[in-house]
């Protein structure tokens, strides 16, 4: 996931990627999802999720993002894309 700054509240450092590893079944619908679970990962800006085999991008969702700031806490939101 290539997505825009997100600080991290406890060390203070900022990252644009993130990633992980899961099995994705041949015969089988298959879901890949991002969930907004903390207030400090939402950022307004471009999130692109990418699928990657042996090193090759096999597919690709881009989304723009807003997070519209209001005086009530943020309810989890997620973004997923199913291939």
């Amino acid at each position: 996931m290539t997505h825009p700054e997100i600080v991290d509240p406890k060390s203070g450092k900022g990252f644009t990627t993130s990633s992980w590893t899961d099995t994705m079944l041949k015969h089988d619908r298959n879901l890949a999802m991002w969930y907004f679970g903390d207030k400090h990962e939402l950022v307004s800006g471009r999130w692109t999720l990418d699928i990657l085999y042996r090193n090759s991008v096999i597919a690709t969702n881009t989304n723009c993002i807003k997070y519209l700031t209001s005086s009530e806490p943020p309810q989890p939101f997620q973004f997923k894309a199913l291939w």
